[in-house]
């Protein structure tokens, strides 16, 4: 998240974050760059500022972490598509950062990542990790 807070005040963007004390066995590295690649879309999909709210939950033994922002949202023919490699809306972007994370989440966590997205209000991304994860490495 500290990645990210250079490139949202260039943006305008106000990031808040709702922490959640747990203890979760994960790849911390891993899972920086997963979160980063998220909010970092979110940024890019506000160009006249906006808000990224991370919220954390527990439920039994999962952790969810939400990720809502108030961009431009994803157009509705990329939206079952967004997680495949090669596929983006922008037009400096390569369309690897999400697939990398849906990796990073689902077979390296052993976790689940999703995505709402409504055109001209905002994406939320979900992310649920087992708090008891056995990390996966290639």
């Amino acid at each position: 998240i500290n990645l990210s807070a250079e490139r949202a005040l260039r943006n305008g963007v106000k990031i808040y974050r709702h922490e959640l004390d747990v203890q979760l066995m994960a790849d911390p590295g891993r899972l920086s760059i997963a979160f980063f690649n998220i909010i970092a879309n979110s940024i890019d999909s506000m160009h006249n500022g906006g808000t990224v709210e991370i919220k954390c939950l527990l439920e039994k033994d999962l952790v969810e972490i939400q990720f809502i922002d108030t961009g431009i949202g994803i157009p509705v023919e990329f939206q079952s598509r967004v997680f495949y490699p090669f596929v983006s809306t922008k037009a400096k972007g390569f369309g690897l950062g999400l697939a990398l994370t849906k990796r990073i989440i689902e077979k390296d966590h052993n976790g689940k990542v999703t995505i709402m997205s409504l055109p001209s209000k905002g994406t939320t991304v979900n992310v649920l990790i087992p708090t008891n994860v056995k990390i996966k490495k290639d």
